[in-house]
């Protein structure tokens, strides 16, 4: 810290470095916030109209609707800024809070049944993980020992459901075995960080 004529500089942290560093790399390129928004509410008043035309019932049409804000807002609002990463997670929260929602009374899934518990927990953290890398693009391209062991968790996590739902719903032991293995080495591959930032 310096005084200068009274006033003390407040020395710059590294999220606000990070912060600085992307907008001046990206700002030649990168659309004007207004324009951003602009397309994005263009976007999702489009969406809504499809929505609307598919005759589906309301509580459907808003389902899809929060997941389409959830899906496109990262995907167009391109400012690193804390205001939009928290509305983006605030988004992303409220599409996995649906997506819960819709597939215990939408699709069938029994809370008394553990094959329905165990399936329904595999399915929303498969989900979970694809929206998140959609939504935190550190988790998709950073490779840092935190996204590693947070990979390494996601990916027995994964392993333990898919092992108890097969086995739950009757499949032969080896068999559980070898798909389970085949498909976590699958999942954990695809959720590995893609390049070094």
């Amino acid at each position: 810290m310096s005084e200068t004529g009274g006033s003390v500089s407040k020395p710059i942290g590294p999220d606000e470095l990070e912060e600085i560093l992307r907008s001046s790399l990206e700002g030649p390129w990168r659309l004007n916030l207004i324009v951003q928004v602009m397309v994005f509410a263009i976007v999702e008043v489009i969406i809504a109209a499809v929505i609307r035309a598919t005759g589906i019932s309301p509580a459907a049409q808003l389902s899809y609707f929060i997941i389409s804000l959830a899906f496109f807002f990262p995907l167009l609002i391109r400012t690193y800024h804390r205001i939009v990463k928290s509305i983006t997670f605030g988004l992303y929260g409220a599409a996995m809070a649906v997506i819960a929602y819709d597939l215990v009374f939408y699709f069938g899934l029994n809370p008394a049944k553990l094959a329905d518990i165990v399936l329904f927990l595999l399915i929303l953290l498969i989900i979970s993980v694809v929206l998140l890398r959609h939504v935190a693009v550190e988790f998709r391209v950073t490779r840092t020992t935190t996204v590693y062991i947070y990979v390494a968790v996601i990916t027995v996590i994964f392993f333990i459901l898919m092992l108890s739902f097969l086995y739950l719903i009757g499949v032969d032991i080896i068999e559980t075995l070898m798909i389970t293995i085949v498909l976590t080495v699958i999942f954990g591959y695809s959720i590995l960080p893609e390049h070094i930032v």
